[in-house]
């Protein structure tokens, strides 16, 4: 959860309920709820708007809910400037300080916004007392309840005009004066009080002379706005005045104007404090005005010493919690670690206990040169012992199969006269009538078992000094002659093979 969260979770105590719209005329005080027909007011008495307040809101408000208050022309008023050239978002600071010249009050002491006005490039200034709207902020917070939003009455006159582009309403609450006022386009462009005639100008169903005085006053306010509105004459008039028959009074008017005039409401019952309070609660979002501007507004405390107190409360709750936990935790461990180090120790004796005895077992060098010296020592006897089993079997076999082929394989035109035998080799030379008996010769030796396989490598035939054919048949390189003995062969002549034949 970020701060933010924590700071809206817990600085936010406003009840999901409805704003509220409080009414404040000199007559008295109107509430109603957004979205509700339902209107109930309080008398003002000896100019005691507070305690009139207090009482009509006391039993119908819920902690923490916003009021929208619409004021009375009594209390605001109005001054038309040029536009000022600075943004819109500055003017509730800027415009006290533009009417310091027109207005009597020290600039400290008021509070003002503006609507401009369309395509006139001026700009209606609203100004009320400080004092009254820190006032009525106090008795709001008394209760619980916070002011959201300070607004004139007349722009709430001004969205009653629903169809038409234009119009003109003449109002009138109770123990006050006659106000003409002018809008276009949902948007007051002129007022104006009548204060040479007190209404109501129709009493007991008889019209009197002030009715004469009224007309003429409209009829004024009526010709001058011909003349300024650029959308031509003005056609129609409504009327809602409080404590008079408004369909009596808009005959009277109509048979003395040269203009249509018309209740704002046909029927209507109340007073029209009752009629604002509804209008403003069915149009209550995005008023052009607002005169309780954000830099009069109190600092949210998030942080109150109840809330510090509860949070406070529940961080060493909290803190207890995780304390026991992390103590049976840490209990659990220590267990763990003792069992652990003393299962350690126990290894540890058992492994220096196998190094000693590992060292007792280990042999001394002199040992170990004396054994290699053995292995040594039997391996060239075993190697001795090969060769003479392989000295023994070459032995077995002998040399009495080869000669005993040989004598087999004796012919009258081949005569040996050496013969060169070892384990693989065997030479023969000797003498024969032509050379051509000696390849047919050498063919007969696969019909003998002991000589089967055996090849030459090389084959001299030539004469000796008797003129007689000789042949060398070798099966190894010619540095070695038939007419010495070497290491692993023995030298036979003819008269051997000549035995072995016997």
């Amino acid at each position: 959860m970020t701060f933010k969260n924590i700071v809206a979770r817990f600085g936010s105590e406003q009840a999901n309920t409805s704003p509220m719209v409080v009414i404040m005329q000199s007559d008295g005080v109107f509430l109603s709820e957004k979205g509700q027909l339902k209107v109930s007011n309080c008398d003002i008495t000896a100019n005691n708007w507070q305690k009139a307040l207090e009482q009509l809101l006391q039993p119908n408000a819920t902690k923490g809910q916003s009021v929208n208050v619409v004021i009375g022309s009594d209390l605001y008023h109005t001054y038309q400037i040029d536009t000022p050239r600075i943004p819109k978002s500055e003017w509730p600071q800027a415009l006290p300080f533009l009417l310091k010249d027109v207005i009597s009050e020290r600039v400290t002491e008021i509070v003002a916004d503006g609507l401009e006005l369309p395509s006139l490039n001026k700009t209606t200034a609203y100004v009320i007392q400080k004092s009254w709207l820190l006032q009525l902020r106090g008795v709001l917070e008394k209760l619980g309840l916070e002011l959201a939003q300070v607004i004139p009455e007349e722009l709430f006159w001004a969205r009653a005009q629903k169809e038409s582009h234009s119009a003109v309403l003449l109002q009138r609450s109770r123990f006050h004066h006659y106000r003409v006022s002018a809008f276009v386009e949902q948007l007051p462009i002129f007022h104006r009080t009548i204060r040479s005639v007190s209404g109501p100008v129709i009493q007991d169903e008889t019209i009197g002379l002030d009715v004469d005085s009224l007309a003429l006053e409209l009829q004024r306010s009526l010709d001058y706005l011909s003349s300024q509105l650029k959308t031509g004459g003005v056609h129609a008039l409504q009327v809602c005045c409080d404590e008079e028959s408004e369909t009596q009074l808009a005959e009277a008017l109509t048979a003395r104007l040269n203009v249509k005039v018309m209740p704002l409401v046909s029927e209507r019952t109340g007073w029209s404090g009752a009629l604002l309070a509804q209008i403003a609660s069915e149009q209550l979002e995005g008023p052009a005005v607002n005169l309780y501007p954000s830099y009069l507004k109190p600092k949210q405390e998030h942080f109150t010493l109840a809330r510090v107190a509860s949070v406070m409360a529940l961080t060493v709750t909290a803190a207890v919690a995780v304390y026991g936990y992390l103590s049976v935790s840490t209990a659990q461990l220590e267990s763990e670690l003792a069992h652990s180090e003393s299962r350690a120790d126990s290894l540890h004796d058992e492994l220096s206990q196998q190094k000693s005895a590992l060292e007792s077992h280990r042999p001394s060098p002199v040992k170990v040169a004396a054994v290699e010296r053995l292995k040594q020592e039997t391996a060239a006897k075993k190697d001795a012992l090969d060769a003479v089993d392989d000295y023994d079997k070459e032995q077995q076999v002998g040399y009495s199969s080869v000669m005993n082929s040989l004598a087999t394989l004796g012919r009258n035109d081949i005569s040996i006269q050496h013969i060169y035998l070892d384990k693989s080799n065997i030479d023969i030379s000797g003498l024969a009538r032509n050379a051509s008996v000696i390849p047919n010769w050498v063919g007969q030796f696969k019909q003998e078992q002991s000589l089967v396989g055996r090849t030459f490598k090389t084959l001299k035939i030539g004469r000796n000094t008797n003129d007689v054919v000789t042949f060398e048949l070798r099966t190894s390189p010619e540095n070695r002659s038939l007419d010495t003995v070497v290491n692993a062969g023995e030298k036979v002549d003819a008269t051997q093979v000549l035995e072995a034949q016997q």
